[in-house]
C-alpha cells in the first residue's frame, strides 16, 4: 500500500529529532514495527512490500539509538523478526543495509551479544547475505 509507505517516511522522517523518538515510543511504536515486519503469511518478498519495510527498518534504525529503547527491542524479539526479513527479502540490497544497520545497533547491548550466542541464526543469515551482495 502506497500510503503506508509515505505514512512510514514521514514517521521516519520526524525520528531525528530525540523527543519524536520518546513521543513515538511512548505512543507503542516499537511493538507496532515489529508487527509490521513480522511474516504472517501475507508477506511474498515483493518489490512494494520491500518499500514499507524498508521504512520500516530505517525508523527502528532511528529510534534503536538509545541502549533503553535497544533494549525494548531486543525484549521484543526484534533480533529474530529482523532475520526473517532479511531471510525474504534477500535481493532487495537496501532493506539487507537497513536491517543490518538495526542489528548493528543493537549488537552494541550486552543483551544483544547474549540473544546472537544462544541462537546462531542471524549470525547465519547475516553471512548468507554477505555471500549473495
Amino acid at each position: 500500500n502506497e500510503l503506508r509507505v509515505f505514512v512510514m517516511g514521514v514517521l521516519k522522517n520526524v525520528s531525528n529529532n530525540e523527543d519524536n523518538q520518546k513521543l513515538l515510543v511512548k505512543r507503542g511504536a516499537l511493538p507496532a514495527l515489529l508487527a509490521l515486519l513480522r511474516p504472517t503469511g501475507d508477506l511474498r518478498g515483493s518489490g512494494q512490500e520491500a518499500q514499507l519495510l524498508v521504512q520500516v527498518t530505517a525508523l527502528l534504525r532511528n529510534l534503536s539509538a538509545s541502549s533503553k529503547r535497544q533494549q525494548q527491542l531486543i525484549d521484543l524479539g526484534g533480533i529474530a523478526t529482523l532475520t526473517q526479513v532479511s531471510s525474504i527479502y534477500m535481493s532487495n540490497k537496501e532493506l539487507q543495509v537497513n536491517v543490518a544497520r538495526v542489528i548493528a545497533k543493537l549488537s552494541q547491548h550486552s543483551s544483544a551479544i547474549q540473544a546472537l550466542e544462544q541462537d546462531p541464526a542471524p549470525l547465519q543469515q547475516m553471512a548468507r547475505c554477505l555471500r549473495e551482495h
